[in-house]
């Protein structure tokens, strides 16, 4: 500790020392950031927030919800990109400090994460309230429309998945809780698919929802790669499918 004081540049930086040591403490470790375990980077990186811009550090929400900051975030990604999302614009977006957006969300991929699931599991209870009293052919084909509309060049949706499948090869949490919203997609379809129990044992509801959400994502990447494709063409072909499949169960 007396070494990175004796070098820091500034007072701040040399209370950054200090308190890197007072952490270390409890968890027999060097003062070292770099080797420093992910409790202590949370709360240092939190401290260092407060010293060099005035935020409250880990600061708890009191106003502020978590559905206002991701409302935040999707204003600041339809605005500037997902290339200029931050946590600090964020939190000026939303009227906060940055500690309470970064109470919530610790990293830019787990807040582009949570604002997927939000997109995802509103998109999936929108959709049963208009289902809910349709055949089921007929939900598959609200289902189908909802999927067709999001399918474009810009999508907004499909960039944040996308890239959050990138980040999930080296990120174990993300890619975790990416794989658990597929899950919860198949598992939607699959109950869509059931209708009225009727089922094939060719091919189980179970098995065709997998399918069909595949094609759906491979579509949209597709159109994410290439402004001319036929979308319509695509999704007519799908709806097709999942009729033919209608035919075989019944």
């Amino acid at each position: 500790m007396r070494r990175g004081i004796e070098q820091a540049s500034s007072s701040r930086e040399a209370l950054v020392c200090v308190l890197a040591f007072f952490w270390a403490i409890p968890f027999g470790k060097d003062v070292d950031l770099e080797t420093a375990d992910r409790y202590n980077e949370l709360k240092l990186v939190s401290w260092i927030t407060y010293i060099c811009e005035g935020d409250e550090p880990m600061a708890k929400p009191n106003v502020v919800s978590k559905a206002d900051l991701l409302a935040s975030a999707k204003r600041c990604i339809a605005e500037d990109g997902i290339g200029k999302l931050t946590l600090k614009a964020v939190a000026e977006g939303a009227g906060v400090t940055q500690g309470t957006v970064f109470y919530h969300f610790r990293t830019k991929d787990q807040l582009l994460f949570e604002i997927v699931k939000d997109l995802c599991e509103s998109s999936w209870n929108d959709l049963n309230n208009r289902t809910v009293s349709l055949e089921r052919r007929e939900g598959i084909g609200q289902a189908l429309q909802s999927a067709r509309s999001r399918c474009q060049y810009r999508s907004f949706y499909h960039q944040l998945f996308y890239s959050l499948v990138v980040a999930g090869f080296q990120q174990a949490d993300i890619r975790k809780q990416l794989g658990t919203l597929l899950r919860m997609e198949n598992d939607r379809l699959s109950q869509l698919l059931d209708g009225a129990g009727q089922r094939t044992e060719e091919l189980p509801s179970g098995t065709a929802a997998i399918l069909i959400n595949a094609l759906i994502d491979g579509l949209a990447l597709q159109a994410l790669l290439n402004e001319d494709f036929p979308v319509d063409e695509a999704y007519d072909a799908v709806e097709r499918l999942c009729n033919l499949w209608f035919d075989a169960s019944e």
